[in-house]
């Protein structure tokens, strides 16, 4: 997640009301019915996770849809950088760089396992291939392009559907916005 989990609470009224300032009440009638309403405000925080990664799925499929004709890849880095506080900041924003560049750095050598390098050696190499060709993808690695699925970066390496249908309602308001 992008934030620090143990900084960030939410309660389940206080989710509610902002999926509905966000998305309308029918839709967030649509998106409570797929996700569940939250029983207690630490289901509602969990929650309120997995929607902000489900949002920001779908935006990245309507900017592919938006550039209909350019290929466009998307991803989401899912691993969580090994260290004494990774429980806590799961996989962060900019985490993802260290491997991309493959440079783990020397001050965090006792944490960094088989995985991590893995990682380091197929994220860089797809970056390597991306400045190549325009293409990413490497050592066996399919990185589809467009508005249908999204990488998702980690071992191993996926693909992650973004045609689901608690997308589409996410979908439809980044759509509405860029009009």
């Amino acid at each position: 997640s992008p934030f620090r989990q143990e900084n960030f609470s939410i309660t389940g009224a206080s989710l509610v009301s902002q999926l509905t300032d966000m998305v309308g009440s029918d839709a967030a009638e649509r998106l409570l019915a797929h996700y569940g309403t939250p029983a207690a405000d630490a289901d509602a925080t969990a929650l309120a996770a997995t929607i902000a990664v489900d949002a920001l799925r779908a935006e990245q499929a309507v900017v592919a849809e938006f550039r209909a004709g350019r290929p466009t890849y998307t991803y989401q880095f899912t691993h969580v950088m090994p260290g004494p506080d990774a429980a806590a900041w799961g996989a962060f924003h900019t985490a993802d760089v260290p491997y991309f560049l493959n440079v783990l750095s020397d001050k965090r050598a006792p944490y960094w396992d088989d995985a991590d390098r893995e990682l380091g050696g197929l994220l860089s190499g797809c970056l390597y291939r991306f400045a190549l060709t325009g293409v990413p993808g490497g050592a066996g690695v399919v990185w589809d392009s467009g508005a249908e699925s999204s990488a998702v970066l980690d071992v191993p390496f996926a693909q992650m559907p973004l045609d689901t249908d608690e997308l589409e309602v996410f979908k439809d308001y980044y759509r509405n916005l860029l009009k």
